[in-house]
């Protein structure tokens, strides 16, 4: 199955569902605490795009470019609406 498919945009992009957590805290649903969250429900490696979704802060989403050394900011947070 093709994500949009009516794109139509080949990027040579795929990705897979490799699993899902179900967490109920609310101090990390609420914004706070995203490092904790992030550390404690971080899965894979730099290849894997880890999707946390919450409160957002306010936002509809925000993420952080991955690097080496800061694996804090690993992975995309989206607002549960």
């Amino acid at each position: 199955q093709i994500p949009n498919p009516g794109y139509g945009l080949d990027t040579g992009i795929q990705f897979c569902i490799a699993g899902t957590t179900n967490t109920d805290n609310r101090a990390w649903y609420n914004d706070r605490r995203v490092n904790t969250m992030k550390n404690t429900l971080d899965e894979g490696g730099m290849e894997s795009l880890n999707v946390f979704v919450t409160s957002a802060g306010g936002y509809l989403g925000y993420a952080y470019f991955a690097t080496d050394s800061d694996n804090n900011n690993d992975g995309a947070v989206v607002l549960n609406d």
